[in-house]
């Protein structure tokens, strides 16, 4: 068992609270990712799982051994950074091997070690390199395969990819999902690219001002945001989300025209809600049918898919994605429709409506 317990967990510096009593279980084998904006306590919350951050209050718990006052070294855990924070004087194979040369291994079982990580992470011809021999992703690679040596009941990655570029990173991605399904291990992975979190996860972990705002799949935090914090950071472009106010017949005003809410929505007539809304849930409205009246400010042409920027006719934005036929200008004036099931509602304060 190689599960990780956080429970009641808080850290403060000083007078200044920033992880706010973090409740959370991670299942042995499982891929969990924390998302969250810049300062949002994911790395914090990461460091004090690994030992380098003390805990104020509460208790953590690895493979059911509380670990909350043990040191790094104890508590069967491997960490990757953003930097690779490799040695430029060894070669790829002596960097993997250090750790495990400290610990005082026999030779022979850190060579043996150092070579099954090696194929792994196919970096077998470059064992003999040194780190300025290699490129940004196999120097991330070799750093991977330090931590894959020392066999580790959890793997911790704080942000490792971020210092990459866009098609190694997508590269990357796809060598750390594989790396999950061939060793087992459980997985706590920090970043703040949904993308990211979204491609990698068995569970995502958002976060926001040291606070757990949601926990579930990737599938559940997109589909069914808990709040409007939720509903806006997680997808790209984000949700649509419009003021509106419910009617006495059970609908909700919107840029004018009065939408039906999702089945069994229960509103109170006469309230202010945001309505949340995807931009792939858009399409051009049919004869008849309800309708936003949208004036178009830019379109994005990505090639396969178009996202176009407008106006509703209150003057609230809107985005909208297209897959296929012509790409509205500047100043046309085009009308959107959706399903009321798609409609995602929220109150006053940004909680959602079931």
């Amino acid at each position: 068992m190689s599960g990780v317990e956080l429970r009641g967990v808080t850290k403060s510096y000083g007078l200044v609270d920033v992880i706010h009593g973090v409740d959370l279980s991670i299942g042995d084998g499982d891929f969990v990712v924390f998302v969250g904006p810049s300062g949002c306590g994911k790395s914090t919350l990461l460091r004090m799982i690994a030992g380098l951050e003390e805990v104020t209050a509460g208790d953590i718990a690895i493979a059911g051994r509380d670990v909350t006052d043990a040191d790094p070294s104890e508590r069967g855990i491997a960490m990757v950074f953003q930097s690779y924070a490799l040695y430029p004087h060894m070669s790829v194979r002596d960097n993997m091997g250090f750790g495990l040369k400290m610990m005082r291994r026999p030779a022979a079982a850190v060579a043996s070690r150092v070579e099954a990580a090696a194929d792994i992470l196919k970096l077998g011809p470059l064992l003999d390199r040194k780190p300025s021999q290699l490129s940004g992703g196999q120097r991330q690679r070799v750093a991977i395969g330090r931590a894959i040596v020392r066999d580790p009941k959890v793997f911790l990655f704080d942000e490792p990819l971020s210092n990459l570029d866009a098609e190694l990173r997508v590269s990357m991605r796809i060598e750390i999902a594989r790396l999950h399904r061939e060793l087992g291990n459980t997985m706590i992975y920090v970043t703040h690219d949904q993308t990211e979190a979204m491609t990698l996860a068995d569970r995502i972990v958002v976060l926001r001002a040291g606070r757990i705002e949601q926990t579930g799949t990737p599938a559940e935090v997109y589909d069914d945001p808990v709040n409007t914090f939720v509903a806006g950071f997680i997808g790209s472009p984000r949700m649509n989300l419009f003021q509106g106010r419910t009617t006495p017949g059970g609908g909700v005003t919107l840029g004018g025209v009065v939408v039906s809410p999702p089945p069994a929505a229960r509103l109170v007539p006469g309230r202010p809600v945001q309505v949340g809304l995807r931009p792939e849930h858009l399409r051009d409205a049919r004869a008849g049918e309800p309708a936003l009246a949208v004036t178009v400010a830019f379109s994005e042409y990505l090639g396969g898919t178009s996202y176009v920027h407008g106006e509703i006719a209150d003057g609230q934005p809107i985005v909208a994605e297209r897959r296929r036929g012509a790409t509205p200008a500047p100043g046309d004036r085009i009308a959107l429709a959706f399903d009321p099931g798609d409609l995602r509602l929220f109150d006053a304060e940004g909680l959602r409506i079931p």
